[in-house]
């Protein structure tokens, strides 16, 4: 069994942290592969700050270590991935997130402790990844990635986000973090993946100038009541334009409003609207 360790290091307000939904989308889809689950074992997600030197230790033993890389977590990210190196030479330090650099060029010489960047959309990789784990560690195999010797072909965008397992309708969620603990978890969420646009100044992601991608309604709607049961106080849209599909976002938003007056949560819902916001967007902000 190849053991897998994951960080997603975020900020805690109050009693408020985000839950690891970028590692959870990955752990969701390799669950999903029959060929590939009996073969992996993911342990808790590294989330809060102040469990740094135990989840350095927690590594010792690992085969792989995921880290979801954010610019409010590289710091503390790098330098678990530094001192897991030093504790555990074998493990694979599989870099992955908004982060990671497209321009390598000089980084595997500042950071010789990761071995494999992911470039883009992680899960077809991640997929990749662990079969070639499995056979013969040539990574050349994989697209998507750079190592310290190549860069190989891009990874070709995931065109149905249907294909995609939720981490939430599947519970798998809790698998990586502790639903009873003493923290009200915060839960990040997407209904589409893309921007169209190509603004000079983007602090969204990497997917700009592209198609969108639209997760399916009726998910949509199951996981609106899923965050509702689950008394999520806060869902932080990961769109870059929500509002951009006026009648379906609008419909979302009425949703999220029909649950928060049933069962009285979530209590917040955080977007990013729509560009060249017209009159179209107001209806949908009211809600």
């Amino acid at each position: 069994m190849v053991t897998v360790n994951s960080s997603q290091y975020n900020y805690k307000y109050g009693k408020q942290i985000h839950s690891p939904y970028s590692v959870a989308m990955l752990y969701a889809y390799i669950k999903s592969k029959e060929e590939l689950t009996p073969h992996f074992s993911f342990e808790k997600t590294f989330v809060f700050r102040d469990n740094i030197d135990e989840d350095i230790k927690k590594c010792a033993g690992t085969d792989i270590l995921l880290c979801s890389c954010y610019v409010w977590n590289w710091k503390i990210t790098t330098h678990l991935a530094r001192e897991v190196k030093k504790l555990n030479p074998n493990c694979l330090i599989i870099f992955g997130g908004p982060q990671v650099p497209e321009d390598t060029r000089g980084f595997f010489n500042e950071f010789p402790f990761v071995d494999i960047l992911v470039h883009g959309e992680g899960e077809y990789i991640i997929e990749n990844i662990f079969k070639v784990f499995l056979e013969d560690k040539d990574w050349s195999k994989v697209k998507g990635i750079s190592t310290k010797l190549f860069r190989t072909a891009p990874q070709e965008r995931i065109n149905s986000l249907t294909d995609l397992p939720s981490p939430y309708l599947t519970n798998l969620i809790w698998d990586l973090v502790d639903k009873n603990s003493e923290v009200d978890w915060d839960t990040s969420w997407e209904t589409n993946r893309g921007c169209p646009y190509q603004c000079t100044f983007c602090d969204w992601g990497s997917a700009t100038f592209t198609k969108i991608r639209k997760v399916e309604e009726e998910r949509l709607m199951k996981e609106i009541e899923w965050f509702a049961d689950n008394k999520m106080r806060y869902i932080d849209c990961c769109d870059a334009n929500f509002g951009i599909f006026e009648e379906r976002d609008r419909r979302i938003a009425e949703k999220l409003k029909e649950q928060a007056l049933e069962k009285k949560y979530p209590k917040k819902f955080g977007v990013a609207w729509a560009k060249n916001t017209t009159e179209k967007i107001l209806p949908i902000a009211k809600e």
